[in-house]
């Protein structure tokens, strides 16, 4: 949709093009959809469930743990962008979204709207020591836990309503 949004028409017989970049601009105008409380619960186990395979693995001190460790941040980053009805970034462009202005511009993206979880999530995207790194990781989640209203495994269970 940027594409077109953004790209300049050089020839257009038709007038498709027009009216996909017309298409396009009304795309990224819509708003997303607010998560219901079902798929809330869903992805805070999920959230949950990442974390604790992380600590797994670093117990284990096994090999891959830095490669999990950035695919959790990079799928938690994934469900809190869904949390706060944001589109998704693919996981090569988010460290740009969070510190590259241009790259807003170039995108016509507007900045993160959450500054705290920015700096947090930045912070641990830098950190290169496994025992910080899982500190990091944690104190991601809680802030995550917290926005999205608190999760606690304990007694976790999910009701969903039955549709026929």
């Amino acid at each position: 949709m940027v594409q077109f949004k953004t790209g300049r028409i050089l020839f257009d017989y038709t007038g498709i093009i027009k009216d996909l970049k017309f298409e396009a601009e009304e795309w990224l105008e819509e708003k997303y959809n607010t998560m219901n409380k079902t798929v809330l619960e869903i992805k805070k186990y999920e959230l949950w469930d990442a974390l604790d395979n992380l600590k797994d693995c670093y117990e284990q001190d096994r090999m891959d743990f830095s490669f999990t460790y950035h695919n959790s941040l990079a799928n938690l980053f994934l469900v809190y962008c869904q949390f706060l009805n944001l589109e998704t970034i693919p996981f090569y462009q988010i460290y740009a979204y969070l510190e590259d202005p241009i790259y807003l511009q170039k995108y016509s993206k507007s900045a993160f709207p959450d500054e705290d979880f920015r700096e947090i999530f930045m912070r641990a995207m830098h950190e290169d020591n496994a025992e910080k790194m899982m500190a990091s990781y944690e104190a991601v989640v809680e802030y995550v836990f917290i926005q999205m209203g608190g999760f606690h495994i304990d007694g976790w269970h999910i009701k969903s309503p039955i549709e026929s």
